[in-house]
C-alpha cells in the first residue's frame, strides 16, 4: 500500500525541523498515524523533548490492540516533499520490538528523490 500522500499531509503538522510520519497498517486499513512534535512541558520534565512519529502512532492505539499482523511505515520528508532517511532511533526501535509489531519499514534517501524502503530488523 502507498500511504505517501496521507503521510505527507500528517508530517506537515510537525513543529520540528525534520518532518516525520508513522503509519500503522493492519493489512486492511490504517489503524494509527502519528507525527513528530515537540513535547509538552510536563514531558520535558521527564527528559523527553520531542515525541517521535513512531512513539506518537503507538500512543494513539488502544493498548489492547494486537500489532502482530501490523506493519508500520515511517516517512521523513524534506521541504520539497521528497522522502529522506527515516530510520527509527534506538529508543523507538526498542519500543517497536516490545510492541510486537510484525514489520517496520522506513524511507531512505535516493538521489532521484524516489520512494524506497528499508526494513528495520526486529
Amino acid at each position: 500500500m502507498d500511504f505517501t500522500e496521507v503521510a505527507l499531509r500528517r508530517a506537515k503538522k510537525s513543529d520540528c525541523r525534520y518532518t516525520h510520519c508513522a503509519v500503522i497498517f493492519d493489512g486492511k486499513k490504517i489503524v494509527s498515524i502519528g507525527h513528530n512534535r515537540r513535547a509538552k512541558q510536563s514531558m520535558k520534565r521527564e527528559g523527553m523533548h520531542t515525541i517521535h512519529a513512531e512513539h506518537d502512532a503507538l500512543m494513539k492505539l488502544n493498548p489492547m490492540y494486537n500489532l502482530a499482523q501490523c506493519t508500520m511505515y515511517v516517512y521523513r520528508f524534506n521541504n520539497d516533499g521528497h522522502p529522506r532517511l527515516s530510520k527509527p532511533c534506538e529508543r523507538c526501535s526498542s519500543r517497536l520490538r516490545a510492541s510486537g509489531i510484525k514489520e517496520v519499514n522506513y524511507t531512505i534517501s535516493k538521489d532521484d528523490n524516489s520512494l524506497e524502503w528499508e526494513k528495520l530488523p526486529l
